[in-house]
C-alpha cells in the first residue's frame, strides 16, 4: 500500500507509523538511542503500514485533541497488546524524566504555550 493510495484520512496514522520504524530501524535517527538503540522493535505485522493500520486503526479525532502512539511499558516493544492511542496530556505524564513531565503537564492543564 503507497501513501498515495491511502488518503488524507489515513496520514495521521501513517506518519506516526513511519516515525515509528524511523526510531527503531534507522541509527541515523535522533532518537534512535531511545529506541532501536535499547532494543526496542515492533511486531513483524507492523512491516508494513496496512498490517500496523488493522492492528492499531486511526488515531481517535475528539474535539481537536492531539493524539500519539504510547507504549502502556516503556520497555517492551511496539505491538497491539502494548500500544494505545493517547492525548498530548496522558503522553506528558508517561515521559521518563519527572521533572520535564511535571512541567509539561503543568503547562498542558494551564494551557501555557511554551514549556
Amino acid at each position: 500500500m503507497n501513501f498515495s493510495r491511502l488518503g488524507a484520512r489515513h496520514k495521521r496514522a501513517y506518519m506516526t507509523w513511519v516515525n515509528m520504524k524511523s526510531r527503531c530501524d534507522n541509527p541515523n535517527s535522533t532518537d534512535y538511542k531511545y529506541y532501536g538503540g535499547k532494543g526496542i522493535t515492533y511486531d513483524t505485522q507492523w512491516i508494513t503500514f496496512r498490517g500496523f493500520l488493522e492492528d492499531m486503526g486511526d488515531p481517535p479525532d475528539i474535539l481537536g485533541m492531539k493524539y500519539s502512539l504510547d507504549r502502556k511499558d516503556s520497555d517492551k516493544n511496539y505491538n497491539k497488546e502494548n500500544c494505545r492511542w493517547v492525548d498530548d496530556f496522558e503522553q506528558a505524564n508517561n515521559r521518563s524524566s519527572p521533572s520535564r513531565k511535571s512541567c509539561i503537564s503543568y503547562s498542558i492543564r494551564k494551557g501555557i504555550i511554551q514549556i
